[in-house]
């Protein structure tokens, strides 16, 4: 396997990939100049110098990626042009000449001319003078560059461009500053030289991407700087997992050769693993189920680095992960701290999200859960990913299902607590007062009942249809039984519309509220039927309909394909069965409680009913039934144990 990672060390000597001769890093024509501020020159020396590699000669502080083109042979040596990284790459050298400038005795590779701005001659030559602590002349007096920010001296950019106004260009600028900024920060901390320059050079690698066959090179920096082409987050973090992890695993070996068998091994492994996480987030429905959870993640893309899941489904584990250990932030930092126990977490979480996903009564109660239950508090505890995860850790697998079903339970609120002690008036008195059509939590209700419809038959509820996609709440005995659609029917398909409604009405109440006209609807000519006495007949039959007919009852309630739903409008009931059954025998998926309204197979035979009475009909008892099964269906769903 080829070297992934190069310490600062690595970087600067003279067989850098194996050149063995010389050699430099040629900074573009079509790059930017450096421009790094005080704040990110102080906040990598910050860095370095709290990173503690705890005696782990393995363990390294990742200045991120450098990508380079390996572009001629000249007769001074080979030529790497630097494509991405030239900001890092230049901030580095400046630190080492501050180094060499403040303390001679450290042992410091040979950095001096290892990089070659192409930008402008001047920009160049600058460099070369500030590396090399040249002699300057300011205001008649010849002084080094180091002493440029002695107390003594105190020469400021003004005071230098004065003198030298052929060097007045922003990037000489950045790179003056970037020298104090250093050398200010290393006079603080006098006495740590020697262990922050081991820190430096052997203990802050970079990820080297040595780039072959690119035709247009500046076409390759435009898109990785531009964000047409970042970086992908996963490809780092398995740069960083394989080299660091498999050193680490290989313990210490005094014999070279079989460390470095015993690394090749361990690297093989690690790849492997990562391989086959990453064959398993591949699979869409793993994708969908848990996208829930990163919806809320935060990339830092200010190192052009993103965590791209549709790029890399991998990044999905990886977010995740920065949702649970790294406060719902992602970034390369989040994986280089201590790499191995960021691996071991990283698998560990792994196996959870697998276990999770395969059982299927973790996987409805959970991904219900997800979906619907986050910020409600249980046990005085919010629920969110860190709770259940916590909890997952603590608990046995059956505990963890009983505790997600108390979560579902408090989401409903107790709605499903009627008992039987509940007389069949007081019941029906219920249904009659509830209003679950305007109800939010009647889509939850729908989607808990095909889970439970699923769960029954061992089956699972796909992944998709955990949420309401493309469907309406719908009345099963329609809302407005005479409305518009009456108005869109032939003459004679109107009068018989008009007559069954009628019958039903006059058939469930008093005579004092039965539906009276003078005539029969037959004898109505055209005329009369388009006439303001049908609208206000229309209105009247659906009033009096509201009294007998409970219609926004929880039992009168489903979820329909908004396609399938607007074809029938308010049609009866046989007519809307017939559609269902029509597209289910057709392959368009039905949910599966719509399924057992419209096919009745709840329905009990009753000797005074007639199998047509039955079948075609959709009245008071069936939605008073339909209620009841409902309400026993979730609160056995409830009230479920764990087996084993």
């Amino acid at each position: 396997m080829s070297k992934l990672t190069y310490s600062i060390f690595e970087l600067f000597s003279d067989n850098f990939l194996d050149a063995q001769e010389n050699w430099q890093f040629i900074i573009p024509d079509y790059q930017r100049g450096y421009k790094w501020g005080e704040k990110p020159v102080t906040k990598l020396l910050n860095d370095i110098e709290r990173f503690d590699f705890r005696g782990e000669e393995e363990k390294f502080y990742c200045l991120n990626n450098l990508t380079i083109v390996r572009r001629s042979e000249t007769k001074t040596g080979v030529e790497y042009n630097v494509v991405d990284g030239q900001q890092r790459l230049t901030t580095t050298t400046v630190i080492l000449a501050c180094l060499k400038h403040l303390d001679a005795s450290l042992a410091l590779p040979s950095f001096e001319n290892k990089i070659s701005y192409k930008i402008r001659e001047t920009t160049q030559d600058f460099l070369s003078k500030l590396v090399n602590n040249d002699n300057f002349s300011i205001n008649g007096k010849d002084i080094h560059f180091q002493d440029f920010f002695s107390d003594e001296s105190s020469v400021s950019w003004e005071d230098f461009i004065n003198s030298y106004e052929e060097y007045d260009y922003q990037d000489i600028y950045y790179l003056f500053n970037a020298y104090k900024t250093t050398l200010e920060w290393l006079k603080r901390h006098e006495n740590s030289h020697k262990e922050f320059a081991e820190k430096l050079l052997n203990h802050v690698k970079l990820i080297v991407n040595n780039v072959s066959d690119v035709e247009n090179e500046a076409t390759l920096f435009g898109n990785l700087n531009s964000n047409k082409v970042q970086l992908d987050g996963a490809d780092l973090v398995r740069a960083l997992i394989i080299t660091n992890v498999a050193r680490i695993e290989a313990g210490e070996v005094e014999d070279s050769l079989k460390r470095k068998i015993l690394i090749n091994e361990r690297r093989t492994r690690i790849g492997l693993q990562i391989d086959s996480i990453m064959h398993w987030w591949k699979d869409a429905s793993h994708q969908d189920f848990f996208q829930i959870l990163i919806k809320t993640v935060k990339t830092d893309t200010t190192n052009n680095i993103k965590f791209d899941e549709k790029k890399n489904p991998l990044n999905y584990l990886y977010q995740i992960y920065s949702l649970l250990y790294h406060d719902n932030n992602i970034a390369l930092e989040c994986f280089e701290e201590d790499v191995a126990l960021q691996w071991r977490n990283i698998l560990q979480l792994q196996r959870i999200l697998e276990q999770w996903y395969d059982d299927n009564k973790i996987y409805h109660a959970l991904g219900f859960v997800l979906r619907y239950c986050q910020d409600l508090k249980v046990e005085d505890q919010s629920i969110n990913p860190e709770t259940l995860f916590l909890k997952w850790r603590k608990l046995s697998i059956g505990q963890f299902y009983k505790y997600l079903l108390e979560i579902i339970s408090k989401f409903f609120d107790d709605k499903f607590k009627q008992s039987n002690e509940l007389s069949s008036e007081e019941y029906e008195k219920t249904c009659f007062e509830e209003n679950w059509y305007e109800d939010d939590k009647t889509i939850p209700v729908m989607i808990l009942l095909d889970i439970i419809h699923e769960e029954n038959k061992d089956k699972r509820l796909p992944v998709d249809l955990f949420v309401n996609k493309d469907a309406d709440k719908e009345h099963i005995f329609p809302q407005t039984p005479l409305g518009a659609v009456t108005n869109k029917k032939e003459i004679v398909e109107r009068k018989k519309i008009l007559e069954e409604y009628i019958n039903l009405v006059n058939d469930c109440v008093d005579e004092r509220d039965k539906v009276n006209i003078p005539e029969p609807i037959e004898s109505w000519n055209e005329e009369r039927m388009l006439s303001p006495e049908l609208e206000n007949l229309q209105t009247e039959i659906n009033e009096k309909i509201k009294k007998i007919i409970p219609l926004n009852c929880l039992g009168n309630i489903c979820l329909l394909e908004k396609g399938l739903n607007r074809s029938y409008g308010n049609d009866f009931y046989t007519a809307k069965r017939l559609a269902v059954v029509h597209n289910y025998f057709n392959g368009n998926y039905i949910r599966p409680h719509v399924v057992e309204a419209f096919d009745k197979s709840l329905e009990e035979r009753k000797t005074e009913k007639t199998s047509m009475d039955i079948m075609d009909s959709w009245k008071k008892d069936d939605i008073i039934n339909r209620r009841k099964h409902i309400v026993a269906s979730i609160n056995s769903y409830l009230a479920g144990t764990w087996k084993e």
